[in-house]
């Protein structure tokens, strides 16, 4: 069996944000939404270490 590359489309191996894309799409708002989750996640992640 040949090698099988297995990715969850997030990280630095693709070129585009496809949870981004896919909540501007499908959401009203999503694009907005988004951002906002993604900036409270990044607050958990950086400052509050959780």
């Amino acid at each position: 069996m040949g090698r099988i590359y297995v990715t969850d489309c997030e990280g630095p191996l693709t070129v585009n944000d496809n949870a981004q894309e896919v909540a501007e799409r499908f959401i009203p708002g999503g694009a907005d939404l988004f951002a906002r989750l993604s900036r409270y996640d990044d607050i958990l992640a950086d400052v509050l270490h959780r």
